[in-house]
Formats: structure tokens, C-alpha cells, sequence
């Protein structure tokens, strides 16, 4: 459930029902479980309900007294497929008479198809390779260490050549389609699905000639691998460490609020407790050593633990910028 509301009122949540659990065959598709999708569509091939079933969720804007709800369809299988990349899944649920006219509202105000939201994919597939090579960084793409470059780099690039394909699948499927009434992704309309393929062999025939992409451009892996590897010596800095020793972190830290701190394998220490998230969140970004000034560590002064690349040597929340680690200018 979605809420925006006013925050100078004191509102509980509770008026409305809790949002819907995603059908088996999405939930499946969401996990990855590809065996258990595979069984639920062959078990379902003529059940258009449960092909093309999507949960419902409630967005709520609250103000001062007066709310608004709005209710919306989340992803069907075949749009949850397409936006992880999934071509097998995509295939096959083409081929069952999964509708790729019906829409979804996923998140606040975005309203797509399966073929809209795999092309917004790539969109964000294409920033964060663009990121990359330009070798910044940002929480948001970091890259896990636990993956060579190379290995990184073609996955990136087998999820994009993935959904393209995808796209493509998508968009002649299509042309076998009429847009169906109940399309939208507002919630209320699906209680029939009497939309159907108008050329259900030609439509088999096209789906059956789509083919996943085998493998991506070397001269493209090595180019972002390089790419990687020159961003992981420029924040070598931030490799997790294996262990914090125990005590040595302020309260304050602890507490985080926020804080760039990490940890963590299993079994490391923090303050004494085992298994420990600093700040609320497992971050595998940065390593903190033990909290005394000739150990290496830094505390900013307002108890939380400091980026060692600041240049005013203080957290996320008290450095003044200009400075690259905090992307502040």
C-alpha cells in the first residue's frame, strides 16, 4: 500500500484492507522459480484468469480531513517476466495467451505494458552502464565484489541483449491483439478475460521463432569489465571487511540513522552483538575497522562513523560538500 498525506496530520492507516498477495504463477515469476511457473502455465493453459491474474494494491493520499484512495492492478506474470528479463517465462506465457495489452501500475504513476516496462528496463540497464564506464559511483551502482569484472560485465549486458529480445517478442505478439476494454490498470474491470489472440497458429508461430540470445560482444564485456575493475580500485577503499571488533563503535553509530557504515559477513561483531546491521541496513560498501584514531577509524562529530574519502572527513548528513564521495558540490 502506497500513502502520501499530509504530515502536520495524525492519521492511522488502518481504515483500509491490507493490499492483496500476488497470485502463485506472479509470485513465481517474481522469485525466479521458473519450474513452478513452468508447471502452474501448463496446468492453466486454458484458464485465462489465472494466466493473466494480477493482485490488487490501494494507493492512499491523506490530507487534512479528507483522503483519497485509488486501487490498481500490479503485474501480471507476463509484465513481471518481461521487466526481470525472463525470455523463457516471456515464451511461454505468450504462448499460453498471456494478454500483453493489459497494463499494470507497479509503483506511484507508472502505468505499462509488458512491452513498456522490459524498454523502461533497458532505459535503466543503459544508465547503469553508462555510469559505469564514466567510472562514478553511487549506492545506487555499486558493483558486488563477490563477482569478477568480466563476470559482472556480461551479466549486465545479457540482462539488456535479454530484454531487447524481449521487446521484440512482445511487439509482434501484439499485432495478433485487439486492445482489450479492461486494459487499464485501475482495478474493477478483469472479471472476465474474453480477450484473445486473433490468430492464435500464426501468433504460436511467431513466439516459436523468437530466440534468446545466446551470448554478448567480447570487445563490449571487456570494455565495461575494464570499466569495473578501474571503479573498484577508485573505491578499493569501501571492500567490505571481515570482521568488526566489538565495543569499539559509538552508540550513536549504531544507531546509524542513516549512516554509511558496513559490515558484515556472517559472524562479525558490533557492539558486542553477533550478526549485527549497522545503521538498520546490511551495506556491503564500506569496511569499518576498530573505533580508535590509530586503528584507522573515523567518527564524525556528531557520533556517526565518517567516510575516510571526505574530504571534511564527516558523515553523508554533516559534510558541508564540496565533495566527490558525497556527490555534494
Amino acid at each position: 500500500m502506497f500513502y502520501d498525506y499530509d504530515y502536520d496530520c495524525d492519521y492511522g492507516f488502518d481504515f483500509y484492507e491490507k493490499d492483496e498477495k500476488h497470485p502463485k504463477l506472479v509470485n513465481a515469476v517474481i522469485k525466479g522459480r521458473v519450474t513452478e511457473a513452468k508447471r502452474i502455465i501448463e496446468a492453466n493453459k486454458e484458464n485465462s484468469k489465472v494466466i493473466n491474474q494480477a493482485r490488487k494494491w490501494t494507493e492512499v493520499q491523506e490530507k487534512c480531513g479528507y483522503d483519497k484512495s485509488w486501487d490498481w492492478y500490479d503485474d501480471t506474470a507476463l509484465i513481471s517476466a518481461a521487466r526481470g528479463g525472463n525470455f523463457e517465462i516471456v515464451k511461454i506465457l505468450l504462448t499460453a495467451h498471456a494478454d500483453p495489452t493489459l497494463q499494470s501500475c507497479h509503483s506511484d504513476d507508472v502505468y505499462e505494458t509488458a512491452e513498456q516496462a522490459a524498454s523502461r528496463e533497458i532505459k535503466n540497464v543503459d544508465e547503469r552502464i553508462k555510469v559505469l564506464l564514466d567510472y562514478s559511483s553511487t549506492p545506487s551502482y555499486r558493483v558486488p565484489w563477490e563477482k569478477t569484472a568480466k563476470n559482472k560485465a556480461r551479466e549486465i549486458l545479457k540482462l539488456k541483449s535479454k530484454l531487447v529480445a524481449i521487446v521484440e517478442v512482445l511487439k509482434s505478439s501484439e499485432a495478433f491483439w485487439g486492445k482489450s476494454t479492461y486494459s487499464s490498470a485501475h482495478h474493477g474491470a478483469r472479471k472476465k478475460f474474453t480477450n484473445k489472440p486473433t490468430d492464435e497458429e500464426e501468433l504460436t508461430k511467431v513466439v516459436d521463432n523468437a530466440t534468446e540470445p545466446q551470448d554478448v560482444d567480447k570487445e563490449d564485456v571487456n570494455k565495461l569489465a575494464d570499466a569495473i575493475e578501474k571503479l573498484r580500485e577508485k573505491f578499493k577503499y569501501e571492500m567490505p571487511s571481515k570482521t568488526v571488533s566489538a565495543g569499539k563503535i559509538s552508540a550513536a553509530a549504531v544507531r546509524g540513522g542513516g549512516a554509511s557504515v558496513g559490515v558484515q559477513r556472517r559472524g562479525a561483531r558490533v557492539g558486542g552483538v553477533q550478526g549485527a546491521r549497522v545503521g538498520g541496513v546490511h551495506d556491503d560498501r564500506v569496511g569499518v575497522q576498530s573505533g580508535s584514531s590509530s586503528s584507522g577509524v573515523l567518527i564524525c562529530p556528531c557520533g556517526k562513523a565518517a567516510a575516510k574519502a571526505c574530504r571534511k572527513r564527516k558523515c553523508q548528513s554533516c559534510c558541508p560538500g564540496p565533495c566527490d564521495r558525497h556527490l555534494k558540490l
